[in-house]
């Protein structure tokens, strides 16, 4: 928590900035984190979002009144080599990520982005193949499936108001080449 120190004897009622940096939203939370297995490597999505606080003093203790955005954030995907313990690649973009990510057997990644994209990368460099836009926050996490012999890729796109992205209603439905 970044903010500013407040003698004990402050008057009660009085109001303190604060920041803290990640918020709550903040780092990998709820996201859901892949392995791809030919490469030992966990995917892993996160955000780095701060929260402004106002902070009350009263009677020598701090409450926090107010939860107030502290700007723009970030959504990041993570390889990490499991076997190393160290980062493979990393790919940083504007926005956030709540949905995590899907590692196929065929080297690809998949992650929605709570600006209404979904992107696919490179399991195995980072490299950005595929970005498309579906309107709303792709805060689901992708799923695949094969049916008549075909591979697919789907998400739920609904939005969430948490971190300020579009809402909507959609399931986008994508088929894998051959």
């Amino acid at each position: 928590m970044i903010g500013h120190a407040v003698p004990a004897d402050a008057p009660a009622g009085e109001t303190l900035p604060a920041a803290q940096e990640p918020g709550s939203g903040g780092r990998t939370t709820w996201s859901v984190v892949a392995v791809e297995r030919g490469l030992n490597t966990a995917i892993v999505v996160g955000n780095h979002f701060g929260e402004g606080h106002r902070r009350r003093h009263h009677r020598r203790r701090y409450t926090a009144t107010d939860l107030a955005d502290a700007g723009p954030g970030y959504g990041l995907v993570t390889s990490v080599d499991l076997t190393r313990r160290t980062i493979l690649w990393q790919n940083r973009f504007a926005g956030g990520a709540l949905g995590g990510a899907l590692a196929t057997a065929g080297g690809l990644v998949f992650v929605g982005e709570s600006s209404g994209f979904i992107d696919a990368f490179a399991a195995d460099t980072g490299r950005l193949l595929w970005h498309f836009q579906l309107g709303a926050g792709v805060n689901a996490p992708p799923v695949a499936f094969a049916a008549g012999g075909t591979e697919y890729i789907a998400v739920a796109v609904g939005g969430n108001t948490r971190v300020h992205s579009a809402t909507g209603d959609t399931l986008a439905v994508f088929h894998l080449p051959h």
